[in-house]
């Protein structure tokens, strides 16, 4: 099950995305601030219009996320794919204070979920 989310920018869109590969630090779903974490690195993905970030997430046994933007006329689409049900069932948990860390701090609007 993937998570779909469409934002917009707040300003003006970004050009298509370029196909770029990105290594990313493992992500701590344990951590207090892993939603600002991946806010930033969502962020920064989009800056330089990298399609699909990656990551490997601790405890170990969460597995990876593999996190899907797609630039289109309404604004950005987020695609979560969490490889583990566990990391699943968090992420799902903690998709509304992503949003809203996306929205808020990153200058994104939400447009539909």
């Amino acid at each position: 099950m993937a998570f779909e989310t469409v934002l917009a920018p707040a300003i003006s869109a970004l050009p298509p995305a370029a196909k770029l590969e990105a290594a990313s630090p493992p992500l701590d779903l344990q951590a207090g601030d892993w939603t600002t974490r991946l806010s930033q690195e969502i962020l920064s993905a989009r800056e330089t219009s990298t399609p699909e970030i990656s990551f490997r997430l601790t405890p170990r046994h969460l597995g990876t996320l593999d996190v899907g933007l797609t630039e289109t006329p309404l604004g950005l689409i987020l695609e979560l794919r969490p490889s583990s049900e566990e990391a699943k069932a968090i992420i799902a948990r903690e998709e509304p204070r992503l949003i809203e860390e996306l929205r808020a701090g990153f200058g994104l609007v939400l447009v539909s979920s």
